[in-house]
């Protein structure tokens, strides 16, 4: 069957390559005989091969023994990307060709064969883990915090005293302190694009409808500007900050029908949209504002905070962040 490959990666596992004598190991991106990309390892060496129209562009390589060889469109440049990686997570470009012949409709293959004779023991090529999937760069940030322990690549240190920021069970557990006032959470000290993508956080737990406490899903600029989240004793805002104006809409609050939050940039009108869903996968649009501010450079905030000190604290849990371009990619 054929796919769309724009705005996708197309990857293998190679377990084992058959290097032997006059064999080859191979992984094809094909539109037809005369288009198509080509890994290829085998003797010693390692080729990156690109067909255009019937012409060849070739590019011999030491072998390195890397496990995973990827192909990867770049929408934004147009251009058709050979990557390797030993572990499947740090990715190097090894060939950068145009994407000269169109992408909606290309195959795949892999395998292995012999060019020559006398190959008493060629050796067998293993594959595994073979994905085609949307590219998201942006996935990095992404965290379903089942790891019980905060990444700090991903997630600034806690520094509120008498707030309790834990992951655990899976989860990110945020409980503000029981007598005073204190605000704290995950703050990302990397920043992301927003732009034709989507940020989603599952919230299994909030403060709920108690006043002095809230919880919060932000996205935020270097100057002060941000879009929010926030659940508390008035209910539920949806809410923006641009050059110290804010505006907002205050909805009832539902935990069940609101479970997720997302914010996503529709591109093509050039629009952020809150959204929510009961599952995470039935989205209704809540607000829709035209971009209010440049949205290329923003921290991802998740926070739960008390401003009355009298109120009785409860904990908020979120869980399942993640930050992925939009369905389809990039509009063009």
């Amino acid at each position: 069957g054929s796919f769309d490959f724009r705005d996708k990666t197309l990857q293998v596992e190679v377990q084992t390559a058959s290097q032997a004598g006059w064999v080859e190991t191979y992984f094809q991106l094909y539109a037809d005989s005369g288009n198509y990309l080509l890994f290829d390892t085998g003797a010693g060496s390692f080729t990156c091969d690109a067909w255009v129209n019937g012409v060849r562009d070739r590019t011999i390589l030491s072998w390195d023994g890397s496990r995973f060889w990827r192909y990867r469109h770049d929408s934004e440049a147009n251009t058709l990307n050979f990557e390797t990686s030993m572990d499947g997570a740090t990715w190097a470009t090894r060939k950068t060709v145009a994407a000269a012949f169109p992408l909606h409709a290309l195959k795949a293959s892999m395998g292995a064969g012999a060019w020559g004779t006398g190959n008493g023991a060629p050796g067998t090529a293993a594959f595994d883990n073979f994905r085609l999937e949307r590219y998201r760069p942006l996935f990095p940030l992404s965290d379903n915090f089942n790891d019980n322990t905060r990444d700090t690549a991903r997630w600034g240190a806690p520094t509120a005293s008498g707030v309790t920021v834990v992951e655990q069970n899976g989860q990110l557990q945020i409980t503000p302190p029981a007598a005073t006032t204190g605000y704290d959470g995950y703050f990302s000290p990397m920043n992301i694009d927003l732009s034709d993508a989507r940020a989603t956080v599952e919230v299994v737990q909030s403060t709920g409808l108690v006043y002095g406490i809230e919880t919060a899903f932000l996205l935020a600029d270097q100057s002060g500007n941000y879009m929010l989240f926030d659940v508390g004793g008035g209910g539920f805002l949806l809410q923006q900050r641009v050059s110290g104006v804010v505006s907002r809409t205050l909805l009832p609050w539902d935990a069940a029908q609101y479970r997720f939050w997302r914010f996503r940039h529709n591109r093509a009108a050039d629009t952020v949209n809150w959204e929510t869903s009961p599952d995470g996968v039935t989205w209704t649009t809540k607000r829709t504002v035209p971009t209010p501010f440049p949205i290329t450079n923003l921290q991802t905030q998740l926070y739960a905070g008390k401003y009355t000190a009298t109120t009785t604290a409860y904990t908020a849990i979120f869980d399942n962040l993640r930050i992925e371009r939009n369905e389809g990619g990039k509009a063009r």
